[in-house]
This record gives C-alpha cells, sequence and structure tokens, in this order.
C-alpha cells in the first residue's frame, strides 16, 4: 500500500539538508577556482531554492519514469506526492542530489570545452 507524501515534508527536509544542497548547487567553483554561482552562494539555501530544485526534480520525474520509479514515486500531484512502499526520503534526496551533481558537473565540462 502507498502513502502520499507533502511537498511540505520533503522541503523541511531539504533545509534540514541544506548544506549537502549549498555543496552541490552553489559552492562550484570554475575551472579558474572561483565560485560560479556567488550570488546563489551568498543567498544561502533559502525555501524559494529548494522549492525551485524539488519542482525541477519531479518535473525531471514526470519525464523519466523510470527516475520516478527508483524513487518510488506513483504520482505527481501539485501539494504532494504517492508513494510505494520502498519510499524513502533520505533516498530521494540523494538522487536529487546526484542529479543536480551530474548536471552541475556537465556544465562545467562544456564550459571548459567552450561547448554551448
Amino acid at each position: 500500500m502507498g502513502k502520499v507524501i507533502f511537498k511540505s515534508e520533503i522541503l523541511k527536509e531539504m533545509i534540514r539538508n541544506s548544506n549537502d544542497f549549498e555543496d552541490i548547487l552553489f559552492n562550484r567553483k570554475d575551472e579558474y577556482g572561483d565560485i560560479m554561482f556567488e550570488n546563489l552562494n551568498n543567498q544561502g539555501f533559502t525555501i524559494g531554492n529548494a522549492k525551485w530544485c524539488l519542482d525541477v526534480f519531479l518535473g525531471f520525474c514526470k519525464e523519466d519514469y523510470e527516475e520516478a520509479f527508483e524513487c518510488g514515486i506513483t504520482k505527481i500531484n501539485k501539494n504532494s506526492i504517492f508513494v510505494n512502499k520502498s519510499f524513502k526520503l533520505s533516498m530521494f534526496l540523494d538522487r536529487m542530489l546526484c542529479l543536480f551533481d551530474d548536471v552541475m558537473r556537465l556544465g562545467v565540462l562544456m564550459d571548459s570545452l567552450n561547448i554551448g
């Protein structure tokens, strides 16, 4: 049997783990050692930033059913997600962080190769 997880619950956990998100998203340095997103770095991981990250990740899950399945998501609504019994919030956050880390690494690589 599945259950409902409200996005507000996920956002609270994201804020509790803000250091992990800041390390991946805001503390990135370019090839010269300069912080890439200085304004975001100074601002810190706000609830608005957390909501944006969650919306982006859930949008990705809507498009990639395999990712949603791996996360234990069965349905995504405006304010909640339905999950199966295998869902673990900590694993969900880890998958989100991995996706953003991969995207950031790709962006740095493309910049260093002058692609884009």
